[in-house]
């Protein structure tokens, strides 16, 4: 499998989304793909949130 590299677009992007890299990269490597607009693809994964509320 070929290395997952995230631009500095998408890395940026991981805060405002309330994700990690690593969740990326799973979704990347385990999700289905399918089409997508402008002939691109996307896949996409559930993960649970797990938030200690104090």
């Amino acid at each position: 499998m070929k290395l997952i590299r995230l631009s500095g677009h998408a890395k940026e992007q991981l805060f405002f989304r309330g994700t990690a890299e690593e969740e990326v990269v799973e979704a990347i490597k385990t999700s289905q793909w399918q089409p997508a607009e402008l002939g691109r693809l996307e896949c996409r994964k559930d993960f649970t949130f797990e938030n200690i509320m104090e």
